[in-house]
């Protein structure tokens, strides 16, 4: 029984990385995007070319 707890904060704590690893990535992107003097472009793709 104690097993599905464990496995149960395994997945919890796969969830709360994944989220947090998203939302750094998100903060990442617009530091660069203003860093270069905010440039028109349509998505992260663009910005990564420049």
């Amino acid at each position: 029984m104690e097993w599905i707890f464990i496995a149960f904060l395994i997945f919890l704590l796969g969830i709360l990385c994944g989220g947090g690893y998203i939302l750094q990535r998100d903060k990442y992107w617009k530091r660069v995007w203003e860093e270069l003097g905010k440039p028109e472009v349509s998505g992260i793709k663009e910005l990564k070319k420049l």
